[in-house]
Order: C-alpha cells, then sequence, then structure tokens
C-alpha cells in the first residue's frame, strides 16, 4: 500500500491552497492530480502534500470532504 494512492484525503502545504484538505484523484509523470472543496483539479508535486489517515471512494471528492468535516 503506497501512502500517496487514488483517494487518499491529503492537506496541502505550498500554494495558495495550502491548508486545505483536496483528495487524490490520479497520478502523473511529475506528480498528482488532486480535487478539493473550493478548487478545481490540479496538478501537485507530493512534496506539496501531507498525507492524512482517511480515505474516499467516491467521485464527489467536495462532498465526502464536507462529510468528514474537513472542507
Amino acid at each position: 500500500m503506497a501512502l500517496l494512492d487514488t483517494g487518499r484525503v491529503c492537506r496541502k502545504t505550498r500554494g495558495r491552497d495550502a491548508g486545505r484538505y483536496c483528495a487524490i484523484t490520479g497520478k502523473t509523470g511529475g506528480g498528482y492530480i488532486v480535487a478539493g472543496k473550493g478548487f478545481s483539479e490540479t496538478k501537485v508535486s507530493g512534496s506539496h502534500l501531507e498525507p492524512t489517515p482517511w480515505v474516499v471512494k467516491g467521485k464527489d471528492v467536495p462532498q465526502e470532504l464536507a462529510e468528514l468535516k474537513l472542507a
């Protein structure tokens, strides 16, 4: 099990969205694609993400983050 897998909830540590929670929706050659409440899917480096113990399983990431009370 990889720490930064699809569905893993992370906290962004750098950039204009720093401090916000997001979920990994995919992987690219140089990083990860993340989505969260208040911003669209973006590509970020793994060094900009702090993983959490939560994992989301559905397609509606903002809704699931709200259910976890993270958004």
